[in-house]
């Protein structure tokens, strides 16, 4: 079985931080909130996310947030499995 790619988590902090930043008529924990909500993750998840350390996500998870912040995955974030194995 493949495993499943991972991503890149800095991106996709970097992404949703900018995306908050955009919500300016939202206290930033009501921010957080609507997004949590869109992407179907919790809070207390999405706040570990922006807090940073983490070095991948999980494909669905960072995919889901993404979406929730109205960007997509590009190609760069995603981790190349070698195949040949």
């Amino acid at each position: 079985m493949t495993p499943e790619p991972r991503v890149y988590a800095e991106p996709v902090r970097v992404i949703l931080e900018r995306s908050l930043g955009k919500a300016s008529h939202l206290q930033r924990g009501d921010a957080v909130e609507v997004l949590a909500e869109r992407a179907g993750i919790s809070t207390r998840t999405v706040y570990r996310i922006l807090e940073g350390g983490r070095e991948w996500l999980e494909l669905d998870q960072a995919d889901r947030l993404l979406i929730a912040a109205g960007e997509h995955l590009t190609e760069e974030m995603v981790e190349s499995l070698d195949l040949s194995e």
